[in-house]
């Protein structure tokens, strides 16, 4: 079972790997001291405050390229972005507030960056890494994409986390999960990766964000997807699809069908004017697949893709 605040505990253990530790946790407690004051209300974000987290002690902020100081303080007094910072500290994940300030900042990565440390209990620094192993892929805006990020961290460290962590905590304690898992100890990673991936809740979680990515595809979009990878899934897919339109074009024209028909019974009695080529044809389309259900054969790409053109050539015909 994975627990994040495991992983958060070991976070140091991490950073050994990837930066100079005593550096980076002085570094990150400098930029902790001075974002309290705008955390808290108390005063607002200033260019000093946004330039400050690129000093060299926070090592992290070299995968991020250092904005022009006079370029960003013209935009952000132009788009009024330290006061819109102070008014999303009260308004939760605020998709229009989130927005104006990646218009003032002109790009996400600051934006998130400055928002992690304003509001640490609600914004991450999003790592696109990340939000891949989380599968945040079907979002439509930039700043959408953003919140749905964080809420996605949040969800997480309620369902997987024997400690209350924060948004920050959460994201951290992933990527530490990520580097030891990958770069950690060599007698462990298996473990860590079967925490993640074997983890019941993770697998459900991960399968549900799949099947959200995927819902405005056809199931045909989805077949090809894996013609590349395992072709015989994408003729199975096929499959399914040729059969449901071969029923649905019965339907339509007043033929009943029953699951104990063959697939040459309902071919036999499709109306003509639904066949684009002929019914030999059709009857091909099926020809190997019982082979492949029930006797485990494995098709070639070129074959799987055969099956594909034909099945989308009849469903188009019959759209």
């Amino acid at each position: 079972m994975l627990d994040l605040s495991q992983y958060w505990d070991r976070f140091d253990e991490a950073l050994k790997g990837r930066y100079d530790e005593v550096t980076f946790k002085a570094g990150f407690a400098e930029i902790e001291d001075l974002y309290r004051d705008v955390t808290s209300g108390h005063r607002r974000l200033t260019i000093d405050d946004v330039m400050a987290l690129f000093a060299d002690t926070l090592q992290y902020v070299q995968d991020w390229t250092m904005p022009d100081r006079e370029e960003l303080e013209m935009r952000m007094s132009k788009n009024g972005v330290a006061e819109t910072v102070y008014l999303l500290r009260d308004r939760g994940y605020d998709l229009d507030l989130v927005g104006r300030i990646t218009h003032g900042f002109r790009e996400l990565s600051l934006t998130a960056l400055v928002l992690h440390h304003v509001y640490p209990n609600r914004f991450a620094m999003c790592s696109h890494h990340l939000a891949s192993l989380l599968y945040m892929t079907n979002v439509s805006t930039v700043p959408r994409f953003y919140l749905e990020y964080c809420q996605e961290l949040k969800l997480w460290s309620k369902e997987k986390s024997s400690s209350k962590l924060s948004v920050a905590q959460t994201e951290f304690a992933l990527w530490t999960w990520y580097r030891l898992t990958y770069y950690g100890r060599s007698e462990e990673r298996k473990r860590n990766r079967d925490n993640f991936f074997k983890d019941p809740w993770v697998r459900n979680r991960r399968s549900s964000k799949i099947a959200e990515s995927l819902k405005e595809l056809g199931r045909l979009d989805v077949a090809w997807s894996y013609l590349d990878t395992d072709p015989t899934v994408a003729a199975i897919a096929a499959w399914l699809e040729f059969e449901l339109m071969v029923r649905k074009v019965l339907a339509k024209v007043g033929v009943r069908t029953s699951r104990n028909d063959t697939m040459d019974d309902l071919i036999r009695n499709l109306p003509t004017e639904a066949i684009p080529q002929s019914r030999d044809d059709l009857k091909n389309v099926w020809r190997r697949r019982n082979d492949v259900m029930h006797q485990g054969e494995k098709l070639s790409r070129e074959a799987a893709e055969w099956v594909l053109q034909d099945v989308l050539h009849f469903v188009e015909y019959n759209a």
